[in-house]
């Protein structure tokens, strides 16, 4: 939002940002619309969308039309996903399959199913969604579920000290990374929510579960790729 760019920009070193539209509160107007559009055919080869856009009318009408319109792969987190509250049939007009990355309590908010009914039925329901409305669907806790295509797969690493503010976030920027490599939704889903938790688990050995911090899990993710693919520096 261009209200808030200029704090972005002074404590951000290595990210490019781009100015959009807003109401002047930082949440993004319908006209944002147009740019995002533009910039993603440009140069764009992955959206990722959601942590911190907020919940207003104007976020529910772009986001219903980024979905309906966007050309290139999507992964929606978040108020992305508060913002499609109770019309997951949307998902459904995407041109490429987008991933959603909800936690329970969005997940709820999507489907109008309560969350207790989501943790009874954890391991299925991503499953049962993803292929009744054509997404992959990440649903964050314990265990992380993958659906796909109507498949669900379990995560095994991670630990209860990933539950702190902006966790998810990471999470979404190392599926959309892996998919801005060209990975499908599905391989950058499982590759991402498997190095997410691994990262997490390297971080809480060393920091300890209390202290361990979502900006932890990014520094810790290094020694979690080295693991995955040892090293070809000699």
């Amino acid at each position: 939002p261009e209200t808030i760019l200029p704090v972005i920009q002074s404590r951000v070193t290595e990210e490019m940002c781009l100015g959009l539209p807003d109401r002047g509160d930082g949440t993004f107007k319908k006209e944002a619309l147009k740019e995002i559009l533009d910039f993603s055919r440009r140069k764009a080869s992955v959206i990722a969308v959601g942590p911190g856009i907020g919940v207003t009318e104007e976020t529910r009408h772009l986001m219903r039309s980024l979905v309906h319109e966007i050309n290139i792969p999507l992964v929606i987190d978040a108020d992305g996903i508060n913002s499609l509250e109770g019309t997951p049939e949307v998902l459904k007009e995407a041109k490429k399959m987008p991933v959603i990355t909800p936690h329970p309590g969005e997940f709820a908010r999507l489907t109008g199913i309560s969350k207790e009914e989501i943790e009874k039925k954890r391991i299925d329901l991503p499953a049962e969604f993803s292929l009744r409305y054509s997404v992959t669907t990440v649903l964050k806790g314990v265990p992380t579920v993958i659906g796909h295509n109507g498949y669900s797969y379990i995560n095994q690493t991670g630990n209860p000290a990933m539950a702190k503010a902006g966790s998810g976030d990471v999470l979404t920027g190392i599926i959309a990374g892996f998919m801005a490599q060209g990975l499908s939704g599905l391989e950058a889903s499982l590759l991402g929510v498997y190095i997410h938790g691994l990262s997490a688990d390297k971080g809480a050995r060393d920091k300890g579960p209390y202290s361990l911090l979502a900006s932890h899990i990014i520094e810790y993710l290094p020694e979690a790729f080295k693991e995955l693919t040892g090293s070809w520096i000699s």
